[in-house]
């Protein structure tokens, strides 16, 4: 707050410019403080960034007199960043900190879902959470989180493992074709609209606008990069790597360096309950990726033991020199391989900006190696393994953010992926009949 005070005021005529900023602000009082005594807001202001402060100050709580002054600020995206509407990039406040913008999504629907509790918010323990406390509504609200973030990083993981089973390497151009899921739903954003509804159609619409496309990248991948360098391991996984930089480089030329983020539409959310005054909700968006997830990871168990080319892409994983003397064609089912990944992959980084918002040239990186733990913790080549390993590294970046704070979890991640790798070196399964 001490350099808001450098920052350009805007003048009085451009104000009532900002009027639906400074009310979306206002509206997040409630969980800071009951009944403010000499509200007052600052004057608007932004930065060389573009991007709008509004700031408002009281002097205590009527309810709680001995309260000392308080006040909160809200840093608003640049509408022409946001699709022309206000959207909250992060919140201040005098007593918690920042906020960041999911932080924000989750007050959100707190203060409209729980309006009783939101009143109190600021008297009752749970809201010593975020800060450290571990009530037992705080860790359900937390394993709530960490299974739609398992669930994205299962879809991931999944590929990888098809992946190693076909030709034993890992294809790291996976992380990358996470951010071009997540980009190509950002440019057709109408589609997340429809999404938030629950709608079959949107979600159909979501398949074919990035899915497809995704499986389609995948595919060329596997016949114009890899299948020359079959049975090189090493060469492919260095071509790999190539790859993925020259995807995320080409991503930064096209959309730019920074984060831009997918507009914010309220969906539905369904209370859990509340323990120790602490609400539990899960919202649609929880429900469609979990429920997404768990149709796929039955599809994929049908398709590989009840059709045809499930069990030609399974008998060519095995032995292909026996396969190919039965007649199928090895190459074919690495491609069909790579074509799943790709859709996987798509929809994983699709999810991901759908749910929680920010999407930029380098998100797909660091998303592709936590996947790759959890294909590496539940054993290269087992899908199963691969769907249990993404939950479990899930709930470990989440407990570790609210345990050493939010700007460790990759600390803790990646540190668990060099600790696999040095007790279980080989990184495999028993699983790979699976």
């Amino acid at each position: 707050m001490l350099l808001a005070t450098m920052l350009p005021i805007v003048a009085r005529a451009e104000i009532d410019a900002f009027y639906d900023a400074q009310k979306i602000c206002r509206d997040f009082l409630p969980a800071f403080v009951a009944a403010p005594v000499g509200l007052e807001r600052d004057p608007v202001r932004w930065n060389d960034a573009g991007h709008t402060l509004i700031a408002w100050r009281w002097m205590s709580d009527r309810l709680a007199p001995d309260d000392p002054p308080g006040w909160i600020a809200c840093w608003f995206l640049p509408l022409a960043d946001s699709g022309g509407r206000w959207q909250i990039a992060r919140l201040e406040s005098e007593k918690y900190g920042a906020m960041s913008r999911y932080d924000v999504q989750q007050l959100y629907k707190l203060l409209h879902i729980l309006p009783s509790q939101a009143a109190s918010i600021e008297s009752t323990e749970s809201t010593e959470a975020p800060a450290g406390g571990f009530g037992a509504g705080y860790l359900l609200q937390q394993i709530v989180n960490a299974l739609a973030l398992g669930c994205l990083y299962a879809l991931v993981a999944v590929a990888f493992t098809l992946i190693y089973a076909a030709g034993r390497f890992i294809n790291f151009a996976f992380g990358p074709l996470v951010m071009l899921g997540a980009f190509m739903l950002f440019l057709t954003r109408g589609i997340a609209g429809s999404l938030d509804y629950g709608t079959g159609a949107g979600f159909l619409l979501a398949i074919v606008a990035v899915g497809l496309p995704s499986a389609a990248f995948g595919w060329a991948m596997a016949r114009i990069v890899f299948r020359p360098l079959e049975g090189r391991p090493l060469a492919a996984m260095i071509a790999a790597i190539g790859l993925a930089i020259a995807i995320g480089e080409a991503m930064r030329l096209l959309q730019g360096p920074q984060t831009q983020w997918m507009p914010f539409y309220p969906d539905s959310v369904f209370p859990l309950g509340a323990i120790d005054g602490f609400g539990v909700v899960a919202s649609s968006r929880h429900l469609t990726i979990g429920l997404a997830t768990v149709l796929i990871a039955f599809a994929l168990h049908l398709a590989g033991r009840r059709t045809k080319l499930g069990r030609s892409f399974r008998a060519a994983i095995e032995d292909a020199r026996m396969a190919a003397l039965l007649g199928i064609d090895g190459g074919r089912m690495v491609a069909l391989g790579f074509a799943l990944g790709g859709f996987l992959a798509g929809l994983a980084g699709a999810f991901a900006v759908w749910h929680y918002g920010p999407v930029d040239f380098a998100m797909g990186m660091p998303f592709g190696f936590k996947a790759l733990t959890a294909a590496v913790l539940g054993g290269l080549g087992s899908v199963p393994g691969a769907l249990l390993g993404g939950l479990a590294v899930a709930a470990v970046e989440t407990f570790a953010a609210s345990v050493v704070g939010g700007a460790w979890r990759d600390v803790v991640v990646f540190g668990l992926l060099a600790g696999i790798l040095i007790l279980r070196a080989s990184g495999r399964g028993q699983g790979r009949r699976d």
